[in-house]
């Protein structure tokens, strides 16, 4: 969704606004209306959902309240309202959207301190893996909810840390573009030593004369 808003944000082309990124807008937010169905104390339970490729502790690739997924619906749902003028939507769908987005779960830390991949009660974090998925909420920017925690802050320099340190070519760890995610994190939420120790590694260690 994030990129065809983007584009469509950039170029105001009117035509593939009508004819693209409405009715998929629209279809997104229908899926969306269905799947947030179950709720515990007024806060959607997300499931099921997964974080690219990590793994539980006991090897289960899906459980509830994804970081992602919390973050990547909520973007979603902040796009409607900022565009529901131009989706012609009415006061009904502008108060089912701003309901929904009041019942997302809130982002979690974990017992390490940093950015928690599962917003879920006794899920920890596997900081031993080359994605970044629950830096999600600072890939395009950062997160409303982010920006005004400095506790949230705090938890995601420790969760780029976590990655970065695992990652690190002389720990075994693999794939630039797992560094071209915790760079971008970083660069959104302002620290220059941590993106650039991103840029520093891929250059060392990622790029050759066939790339």
């Amino acid at each position: 969704v994030q990129h065809y808003v983007d584009y469509y944000l950039f170029t105001g082309n009117d035509e593939f606004f009508e004819k693209r990124l409405k009715p998929f807008l629209l279809g997104c937010m229908a899926f969306y209306e269905d799947f947030l169905s179950v709720e515990k104390d007024g806060v959607y339970q997300l499931s099921p959902t997964s974080s690219p490729e990590n793994q539980l502790a006991d090897g289960a690739g899906i459980a509830p309240n994804a970081t992602m997924t919390i973050a990547a619906t909520k973007q979603l749902l902040r796009t409607m309202l900022l565009l529901k003028e131009r989706l012609g939507a009415g006061r009904d769908d502008v108060e089912t959207w701003q309901t929904m987005l009041s019942k997302m779960p809130p982002y979690q830390v974990g017992k390490n301190g940093a950015l928690k991949e599962w917003a879920w009660p006794g899920i920890e974090n596997r900081e031993e893996h080359r994605h970044a998925s629950h830096l999600y909420p600072l890939w395009f920017g950062v997160d409303p909810e982010i920006a005004a925690s400095a506790e949230l802050q705090e938890a995601c320099r420790v969760a780029i840390d976590a990655r970065t340190a695992f990652r690190r070519p002389e720990n075994g760890g693999f794939m630039a573009f797992g560094f071209t995610q915790l760079g971008i994190a970083a660069a959104h939420l302002g620290d220059t030593r941590q993106a650039y120790e991103s840029v520093e590694y891929m250059v060392d260690n990622y790029f050759s004369p066939v790339m």
